[in-house]
C-alpha cells in the first residue's frame, strides 16, 4: 500500500468514463470512492490529456447529460493531478498498444492498482513481472479498498 494509508490506483479510460456518464453501476462507485479519497489517483500524462479532450466533447456532455456542475468538478479534479509520465517500455506485452500507456502509468507511479474492464490488460492479473501492482476490476477494487477500510476502523477500535 502507498505511504499515505491510501491506497494508490490507476482507473482506466473505459472505467472513468462509464463512471461518469452513468449514474449506477460500480464504476461510478469507484469514481466516488475517488471523490472521498479513499484512494490516491494516478494518471498519465497521455491519459489526463484524454480524459480532458473527451469530457470538453459537446457530443458527450449532450448525448449523456452531463450537468456544467458535474463538468467543472470532474476537469478541475483531474487538472488538480500531476501525471507521471511513464517510461516507453513495459515488462509484458500487451495485445492492444494502446493500452501500455495505462499500465506503464501504474507501474512508473507505483500504483497499487490498476482498475479496468478491458479483458486485454486483465489477463495480466497476476502477472509476477508486474511485482506487486494488482490489475482488478471495478467491483474487485472497491472490495478491496472496503476490506483495508474495515482492518483500518478495526484497528482503532
Amino acid at each position: 500500500m502507498s505511504e499515505s494509508n491510501a491506497p494508490s490506483a490507476v482507473i482506466d479510460t473505459n472505467v472513468f468514463v462509464s463512471g461518469t456518464i452513468n449514474p449506477h453501476g460500480r464504476p461510478r462507485q469507484v469514481l466516488r470512492a475517488w471523490h472521498e479519497g479513499r484512494f490516491k489517483l494516478i494518471l498519465s500524462d497521455r491519459q489526463h490529456a484524454e480524459l480532458i479532450t473527451v469530457f470538453g466533447r459537446q457530443r458527450i456532455i449532450r448525448q449523456f447529460r452531463i450537468t456544467l456542475i458535474e463538468l467543472t468538478e470532474l476537469i478541475a479534479r483531474i487538472a488538480g493531478i500531476i501525471p507521471v509520465v511513464p517510461s516507453s517500455s513495459i515488462p509484458v506485452s500487451l495485445r492492444d498498444p494502446k493500452d501500455e500507456h495505462i499500465l506503464a502509468a501504474a507501474l512508473v507511479g507505483k500504483a497499487d492498482y490498476l482498475v479496468t474492464g478491458d479483458d486485454d490488460l486483465l489477463v495480466h492479473q497476476g502477472d509476477p513481472r508486474l511485482g506487486a501492482l494488482q490489475i482488478v476490476t471495478a467491483s474487485q477494487f472497491l472490495a478491496m479498498i472496503e476490506e483495508q477500510a474495515q482492518a483500518k476502523r478495526d484497528e482503532e477500535a
